[in-house]
């Protein structure tokens, strides 16, 4: 069992699976006892064989310099879909009592778990090094950092104050905005005639008392980076914890076999 922190991955599911990660400081004597016991199965499983860039479920993070940061990255997960297309089983989530977890209350970065998992090894005997994967069975919620999702960003403002124009009156329809409704009719083609009858009106208010300001285009709304989604949050985490679960998909720049006949590692 291994116990850690989550943390946020950062990249989109494009798999479709349950994912964590967790990390921990390559000093902390947890972490290097559980990268040692993975080097361990992944020789008995690959006798002979040489790790390829995948071949190990864990990396050392990076800063962004590209520097070493010391922080050991654990990867665990599980496909939704089976190989033969069927949905597959998803792992377990339980508070420290053993309680099944609410599926509303989505867990956060930071917090401390103990991850359930089973090793398998893949591309045995295949040309470019075998490897392991971890494959996430449970999680158990130890120490609970709730997930706040970031407010919507709210573009209301982005035409500025009030300006000469059409103004709803007391028997026109106050319609919910596009996104919130299916279509019922609302929408539909402008004819030629409604487009020149806007046209004259538009003509009378700038000929009018008050003239319209000149149209200016307001500057586009800066949209924040999306945030990672529910099911990313409520999976990643730190080492120290007993259990784990989770197939390894580790980025390709963070391996590099080589040519040498001496495996690299992290400790």
């Amino acid at each position: 069992m291994f116990k850690a922190r989550i943390r946020n991955k950062g990249k989109t599911n494009e798999r479709r699976e349950w994912s964590i990660a967790l990390e921990g400081h390559r000093e902390e004597d947890d972490v290097k006892q559980f990268a040692s016991s993975l080097w361990a199965e992944f020789q008995r499983l690959n006798p002979g064989a040489r790790p390829g860039k995948n071949g190990l479920p864990y990396y050392e993070a990076q800063d962004e310099t590209g520097m070493a940061t010391g922080v050991i990255i654990f990867n665990f997960s599980r496909r939704q879909l089976r190989g033969n297309g069927t949905p597959n089983v998803p792992p377990f989530v339980q508070d420290a009592q053993g309680n099944p977890w609410p599926s509303d209350v989505l867990i956060g970065n930071g917090s401390i778990v103990k991850v359930a998992f089973t090793v398998w090894k893949w591309n045995p005997n295949g040309e470019g090094g075998a490897g392991i994967g971890l494959e996430l069975e449970g999680v158990r919620v130890i120490v609970h950092s709730e997930y706040v999702a970031p407010p919507p960003a709210d573009y209301s403002g982005a035409f500025g104050g009030p300006e000469p124009g059409h103004v709803l009156n007391g028997t026109e329809r106050r319609a919910l905005p596009y996104s919130q409704h299916e279509d019922d009719g609302m929408t539909r083609a402008i004819s030629r005639e409604e487009i020149q009858a806007l046209r004259e009106d538009l003509q009378a208010l700038a000929q009018g008392a008050v003239a319209a300001p000149p149209v200016t285009r307001p500057p586009g709304p800066v949209r924040p980076a999306p945030s990672p989604s529910p099911s990313r949050q409520a999976f990643a985490a730190t080492p120290n914890a007993p259990g784990w679960a989770g197939q390894y998909r580790q980025d390709e720049s963070q391996w590099d076999s080589g040519d040498s006949e001496e495996i690299p590692l992290l400790f």
